[in-house]
């Protein structure tokens, strides 16, 4: 005889939610995988780990500007630097890809697995991971030292959730992995704020757990350990009160929905699901007959910090990943159930379309991933000054350079030790607040604009075509255009002009 109405199907059934995991996790990687650009920070992380490992210690005091910065120099990415730059030596470029796309994955496992541990069910669990990779992987374009403090993120969730349900032992994780996400990523800020959450739910339920406290605090303590000790903190008090007014991934999530600059299909889909992924969080909280406390309350924290800004949707993500599958478990099993009853006497045929349909997004995927993902990061030369960096190395230039915010950690990663830059996009991590305003003040020609010119000693400008100082400094006095590409322009002060300029051997951006 068959099975009876309504049970699972024994062996088909476990083998199609096998497939669609496959498929998911195919998905995942392929999402994850899909962005072939360099990031403008990832020459910053690289070049500081360059000087890392030739000065056997981070450097205190920044190489690059010839501006007036910051000192001491603390870095709170140093170590995902040394651990960039010593996998594109040693590996090559595709490991920073397959490094994006490994730390993901197991970033969505370490949440998964603290939802197993609420009870979520794994169809609930499934759900909310599809609806999320959206939001989720806006932090993976492509690797960054941030994707250390989703992993560690998803990590400590993971150890809390486990410590609430009794096994105290987990607590000893924390010390050191405070350390070591204190050295990759000053992100270690997210993990101390669930902590206090946790304590915070507890607390107010009457049961102060003051052995999760004492771990806290103990891992506080382990950030310390580190090049810059106590200044590392009040580096990241001030860089955390900061605004940030120019940089996209600091802009609410509904930004672009508003400006109509940012209007183009995919990037309204993708903002439009983020919203909605917030909202069905909200809507199965609010509607779930019983709450996991701590969880709710990472939920409302990281959501208003998802709200506020592009750059912590990742941390609602994987906080949606771990507590939202075991307030949805109920709803989407009643409507489960519900399915069942109406396709009992096809429960056969339902089993084999579904595994048929996810095996066939399942091959789709493997052919993406192994015949159009790029594994190689390209260096796009419309994104990035390639002809006029590579103009200025053919033609030996040394000397201080103005550079945009969004190529600076480019050319200094190209051309140090030759040339100094005046801003790049580690920003408040180097640059006093006059030198950042003096920098957008020129690239944008507002205001003094030829302060930078005039203040500062610099010998040469590159800039965009499409920077607005561009037809300012066509007319400049003392300034003259020596090199000009469909992507960038740079001019030098007349007394450092020559007679001839060689021209830029090549037009094709590398990453080392």
């Amino acid at each position: 005889m068959g099975p009876a109405p309504g049970r699972p199907v024994p062996g088909r059934g476990r083998l199609a939610d096998a497939v669609a995991w496959i498929a998911l996790g195919l998905l995942a990687t392929s999402i994850l995988a899909a962005s072939y650009w360099v990031d403008p920070d990832l020459w910053g992380h690289m070049a500081v780990g360059r000087e890392t490992v030739r000065l056997g210690w981070p450097p205190l005091e920044d190489p690059f500007s010839y501006m007036p910065t910051i000192r001491p120099f603390v870095y709170h990415e140093w170590l995902s630097g040394v651990t960039f730059y010593t996998m594109l030596m040693h590996a090559g470029s595709w490991s920073l890809k397959a490094a994006t796309v490994l730390l993901g994955l197991a970033t969505l496992a370490l949440a998964g697995l603290a939802a197993r541990r609420l009870g979520a069910s794994p169809p609930a669990i499934f759900v909310v991971i599809l609806v999320t990779l959206p939001s989720f992987a806006i932090g993976y374009v492509p690797i960054r030292p941030q994707a250390f403090t989703f992993l560690f993120f998803a990590l400590t969730l993971w150890i809390l959730v486990a410590c609430d349900q009794g096994r105290r032992g987990v607590l000893l994780l924390l010390p050191p992995l405070f350390l070591l996400w204190g050295n990759l990523h000053g992100g270690f800020v997210a993990g101390l704020g669930v902590i206090a959450l946790f304590f915070a739910a507890r607390a107010l339920g009457g049961r102060p757990p003051w052995r999760l406290a004492v771990a806290g605090v103990v891992a506080l303590a382990a950030t310390l350990a580190n090049p810059y000790g106590v200044q590392y903190w009040r580096y990241l008090a001030r860089a955390l009160s900061m605004t940030r007014p120019y940089i996209v991934e600091w802009m609410p999530v509904y930004h672009r929905l508003l400006e109509p600059v940012y209007w183009d299909g995919h990037t309204l889909l993708r903002d439009a699901l983020r919203l909605v992924f917030i909202g069905l969080t909200l809507l199965t909280v609010i509607g779930a007959r019983s709450r996991y406390w701590p969880g709710v309350l990472v939920l409302a924290v990281t959501g208003y910090l998802g709200l506020r800004h592009l750059k912590h949707l990742p941390l609602l993500a994987i906080a949606g990943i771990a507590f939202v599958p075991g307030h949805l478990t109920p709803l989407l099993q009643r409507a489960l159930d519900g399915l069942r009853a109406r396709v009992a006497g096809r429960r056969r045929l339902w089993t084999a379309v579904a595994g048929g349909a996810w095996a066939l997004l399942a091959a789709l995927l493997v052919a993406d991933l192994a015949v159009l993902t790029p594994w190689v990061p390209i260096v796009s030369a419309r994104a990035y000054p390639v002809e006029a960096v590579d103009f200025l190395r053919v033609n030996g230039v040394r000397g201080n350079l103005v550079t945009p915010f969004d190529w600076g950690q480019y050319v200094l990663w190209k051309l140090h030790p030759a040339v100094k830059v005046s801003f790049d996009g580690r920003y408040e991590t180097v640059y006093p607040e006059e030198v950042a305003a003096d920098n957008f003040n020129f690239i944008r020609g507002e205001g003094d604009w030829r302060r930078l010119l005039a203040r500062y000693p610099t010998d040469m400008v590159l800039v965009g075509r499409a920077h607005p100082v561009a037809p300012l400094m066509a007319l400049e006095p003392g300034w003259l255009l020596v090199h000009q590409d469909p992507v960038g322009l740079i001019y030098v002060r007349a007394e450092r002009s020559r007679a001839a300029w060689r021209p830029p051997s090549t037009a094709r951006g590398t990453l080392p």
